[in-house]
């Protein structure tokens, strides 16, 4: 049995998932989110509201700080799960979410939350005991997408085209972006604001924004840079890709150095530049775009385009920079410029 039926609300997931999946499937994370907010009943909520409302009838103590069950990074999280019935040993379920500020901390904990979800998924599905804490690649994937799914829904994403998200700034916030020395229609107020009405981080905006068919109509691409070592060496600490947001035709390489891929204003920004303001500089980038010629998938095209810089700090983490550009599709290339 699992150690989550011991606590109240668990039970009732339980039953309710009996009737909702088969034992053998394992949702996708959408569908996993939906399903939780069908259960409780809370389509109209987000946010803070709906983390306290799965929160309270889960029995889940939320904390900010460390404790002596584990050190909490900043703005990084745990779940524990009590393994006896011993009250003794304190609160049943436990979610640490870090000291970041509150749209992180929103984001850190669904994704916690969906920590739980998904070890009880796999429980039903193999029979076998699944441990919550455990932090595979894959799980930790399932449960990023869960989290942005949990907090915005497909159905909201959805709604996202130019005129939408350009309706939630303000007349004075057009008025500051007309004034920009860029041609870029997605910014990072858009970015910002999106964030900001949907209570989540502005990282959580990009990764949701990644092949989403926004990007491809603005023909834009989004990258977050960061100071970091090579993921797989855990070497060569530099500014490096860390995340991206890509229209359907094309990609940047995750991981690689910022510089490499034609970022080469990038060092100086980040280290320069201050706190959320933007600044607009041509770079010729080197992106990967998706073939049109039988038996080659991706090639290397040099584009020079706008990038509009954004360092953003985030509390105890340190700072990381946004860059929006132009990504026109190969197509729109080769019709402005001829055959190359």
């Amino acid at each position: 049995m699992s150690a989550l039926r011991r606590f109240a609300g668990w039970n009732e997931w339980f039953s309710f998932l009996d009737i909702q999946i088969p034992h053998s499937s394992v949702p996708s994370s959408d569908k996993l989110a939906g399903l939780l907010r069908r259960f409780l009943r809370c389509d109209d909520l987000k946010g803070a509201a709906l983390l306290k409302k799965i929160r309270s009838h889960f029995a889940i103590e939320r904390l900010m700080t460390n404790n002596p069950h584990g050190i909490v990074l900043p703005s990084q999280g745990w779940a524990r799960i009590r393994q006896s019935d011993d009250q003794n040993e304190g609160p049943g379920i436990q979610i640490a979410v870090g000291r970041a500020n509150y749209q992180r901390r929103w984001s850190v904990e669904a994704h916690e939350v969906g920590h739980l979800f998904y070890a009880t998924l796999l429980e039903r599905a193999s029979s076998v005991r699944h441990d919550h804490r455990l932090r595979s690649e894959e799980v930790e994937r399932f449960c990023w997408r869960f989290a942005a799914d949990l907090l915005c829904s497909w159905e909201e994403r959805a709604k996202w085209d130019y005129e939408y998200i350009n309706g939630l700034l303000t007349e004075k916030t057009c008025q500051s972006i007309e004034t920009q020395e860029s041609n870029n229609k997605l910014t990072f107020e858009h970015i910002r604001e999106i964030a900001r009405r949907r209570s989540i981080s502005i990282r959580m905006v990009v990764a949701l924004l990644d092949r989403h068919p926004l990007l491809s109509q603005l023909e834009t691409g989004i990258a977050i840079l960061r100071n970091m070592p090579n993921a797989s060496t855990m070497r060569d600490e530099d500014l490096r890709v860390f995340m991206r947001a890509r229209p359907s035709w094309g990609y940047l390489v995750q991981n690689q150095r910022a510089v490499k891929q034609g970022f080469v204003a990038a060092r100086s920004v980040f280290e320069q530049g201050d706190n959320q303001k933007g600044v607009n500089l041509i770079e010729s980038l080197r992106l990967r775009y998706r073939s049109t010629t039988a038996g080659v998938r991706w090639i290397i095209r040099e584009v020079e385009t706008n990038c509009a810089y954004t360092p953003v700090d985030v509390v105890g983490e340190g700072r990381y920079l946004l860059v929006v550009w132009n990504w026109p599709s190969l197509e729109a290339r080769q019709n402005a410029v001829g055959s190359f």
